[in-house]
């Protein structure tokens, strides 16, 4: 097969295209940019990927978006498009049913996609339908918070969007989320579909670790799930996994299973929760539409997700795959765990001795020895940020351990 990702280039992306190679299928990319060069992404590119595009952001010029792709598309055989991230997730399930008529697309349709993404709108109709989730605070203005009764800590999240140090601060009194609410609810957006700033939503903060399941659906149907633990985030609050471990955790499949088939779901997406630790129930922190970030563990444990989803795109249907390696580990080196040890000044040393663990056997991480340029690329950029652009790295605002 021919498919073409579209998403600019992380780990996970490079992870898909390695696979897909391996297989004998071939990918091209099509990365959404603010500028419309190739610049320095050309130098980044694993010796997997065939042609690279450069097209215009579905946040800044969404009908360029579109017709940037049609363009290509019509010019291009390709038997799927595999959108990666949230941005590119969205963008192309709105614009589905047109690019539909030159390739086949294996996610949600947009009203499905739209409910997911919007987490103040899911949680509430969960709530609302006897789901486990956190307590969302109903408000109409910052001024009506003194006068509800909040329990702190709290989670102040944009509605709309993604990214820990964008979207997301907490608070351990009014004073905190009077501030961190006027900071976020400030910030302007280009396209509110995907990025919404106004009115953040206030959550119930829940204390313990960060648990994923991975799942792949077909038409409301369960095809394939894995569950894995974040032991180490970054920020370290709560964040993207930089050390995950896969478990199985029946419970939370079983969990993430009903509340995706409640919303009809199509195609991949992670469910992340935390495990409550005052009751020991899985609680829903948000869904992310999309393959993650870690997509890497989950093929090298065995399920092919990215695949898994073209199969379904151009054949309707993939076989159910459940067995997976349980205890492996992953380690994201460049840039999310050097920007641990940058971010954790008081245990740094403690931090720089975990690195050590790459030396376990059930331990993997990013390095691939037949496609190195990806991996240099990060480790030159990850020290460049962290000589001349701290800011950009550092966590905003109170951090909980």
């Amino acid at each position: 097969m021919n498919i073409l990702i579209v998403n600019y280039i992380g780990n996970n992306v490079t992870s898909a295209i390695r696979s897909f190679a391996n297989l004998g299928h071939s990918a091209d990319i099509a990365i959404p940019s603010k500028k419309l060069n190739l610049g320095i992404r050309k130098y980044y590119k694993s010796k997997y990927l065939n042609k690279m595009y450069i097209i215009n952001s579905p946040t800044i010029a969404p009908e360029k978006f579109k017709n940037d792709l049609l363009k290509i598309l019509s010019s291009n055989k390709y038997d799927s498009i595999l959108p990666f991230g949230v941005v590119s997730s969205i963008s192309i399930a709105r614009i589905k049913n047109e690019l539909s008529k030159y390739t086949n697309i294996g996610i949600a349709d947009y009203n499905i996609v739209e409910l997911v993404h919007n987490k103040e709108k899911l949680q509430l109709l969960l709530n609302e339908n006897g789901f486990k989730v956190p307590k969302v605070y109903k408000y109409k203005s910052i001024e009506d918070l003194k006068n509800i009764q909040i329990k702190f800590p709290v989670v102040i999240k944009i509605r709309k969007g993604c990214g820990v140090g964008k979207g997301v601060r907490y608070a351990e009194n009014f004073e905190e989320l009077k501030r961190n609410y006027q900071e976020l609810s400030s910030k302007t957006t280009l396209n509110p579909d995907i990025e919404d700033f106004f009115k953040p939503m206030i959550q119930e903060y829940i204390p313990g670790k960060i648990h994923d399941g991975l799942f792949l659906f077909n038409k409301g149907k369960m095809k394939s799930a894995m569950t894995q633990i974040r032991e180490l985030t970054y920020p370290i609050s709560g964040g993207g996994g930089v050390n995950n471990i896969t478990t199985y955790e029946p419970e939370l499949i079983k969990y993430g299973k009903e509340i995706l088939e409640f919303v009809k779901w199509h195609g991949p997406c992670q469910v992340e929760v935390k495990k409550d630790e005052r009751d020991g129930k899985y609680k829903l922190l948000e869904i992310n539409p999309k393959l993650w970030g870690t997509l890497d563990l989950s093929i090298k444990a065995g399920i092919n997700f990215a695949l898994k989803s073209v199969e379904i795109a151009v054949n309707g249907d993939t076989e159910e795959e459940y067995d997976y390696k349980v205890g492996l580990k992953y380690k994201w080196l460049f840039p999310s765990e050097i920007y641990t040890i940058y971010q954790d000044k008081g245990n740094r040393w403690k931090r720089i001795k975990k690195l050590l663990e790459i030396f376990n056997n059930n331990t993997l991480t990013e390095f691939d020895v037949t496609d190195l340029r990806p991996i240099v690329f990060n480790i030159i950029r990850t020290f460049y940020n962290i000589l001349f652009r701290r800011e950009k790295i550092l966590p905003k605002g109170r951090e909980f351990h």
